[in-house]
């Protein structure tokens, strides 16, 4: 089983104090599917874009979607539902793709670097930056491209085009986030660790999340994606059904959310 936790609380406090420390969510519910109504919004629609090879990492721009192939270097910029993907070739693999203004960046482990390409001309030659370690994975905010390597994040300068900082986390990173002027990174598959980008500290707040390897940042919460049964916050025994499989049970409240999927 695969589940997903909300890091409740982490941005709660003025400004000017001590942030709370994080706390965990469990799961309160299954989902209830949602009845029929007359003015129910309409279902998304969607289109198939055929791009081709192994992709597996994806980024949405303006000018775009980027596509990332772990197993090649071909890459692709996707323009629109209805236009022709074009296709390029990095330096090597790419293991993730993150989109900023200024371009796509793409994290290549064997290079131990990590390679901008520009919209106005995917195609053209790649500017790289050298890391120190292997970049695995990879996300951006304010001016900045942070690439997780190893036991480190590294702090790209977007302007500058070169590493700008160095925040080392005691362990080794699996999963990286930025949001609501944090860094958050998965770290040994056991914690959820928030660093200040400004001092490069890292917190002493940590969650604890088990089997714990990937992380995301939305409008006040952290989700931490955790592939144990042992879920910080959850009762032992419970008697409700679990979600069936491929569905979402989910639980939100104007200070906590939860989702576990099956």
């Amino acid at each position: 089983m695969v589940a997903a936790l909300a890091v409740a609380g982490v941005f709660s406090g003025d400004n000017d104090e001590t942030p709370n420390a994080p706390t965990t969510t469990s799961l309160s519910q299954p989902a209830q599917e949602p009845a029929d109504e007359p003015n129910a919004a309409a279902k998304p629609r969607t289109t198939t874009v055929r791009v081709g090879g192994r992709p597996t990492a994806i980024s949405p721009s303006v000018d775009g979607v980027w596509v990332a192939d772990s197993f090649s270097a071909r890459a692709l910029l996707v323009p629109g539902e209805r236009e022709k993907p074009v296709g390029f070739r990095l330096a090597g693999p790419a293991a993730d793709v993150t989109a900023t203004e200024t371009g796509a960046y793409f994290a290549l482990p064997e290079q131990r670097a990590v390679e901008r390409r520009r919209p106005e001309g995917p195609g053209a030659s790649g500017e790289t930056i050298e890391v120190d370690g292997f970049p695995s994975v990879l996300a951006a905010a304010d001016g900045a491209v942070y690439a997780l390597s190893d036991r480190a994040i590294e702090a790209i300068d977007v302007d500058g085009g070169g590493v700008a900082d160095e925040f080392r986390l005691g362990g080794f990173g699996s999963g990286l986030a930025v949001g609501e002027g944090y860094v958050w990174a998965a770290v040994d598959n056991r914690e959820v660790v928030r660093i200040d980008p400004e001092s490069g500290e890292v917190g002493s707040d940590s969650v604890p999340v088990p089997e714990v390897f990937a992380v995301t940042a939305d409008d006040g919460f952290v989700w931490a994606l955790s592939a144990s049964d042992e879920l910080p916050g959850s009762p032992r025994t419970r008697s409700r059904r679990p979600p069936r499989r491929g569905r979402c049970a989910a639980r939100s409240t104007s200070r906590s959310a939860s989702a576990q999927c099956g």
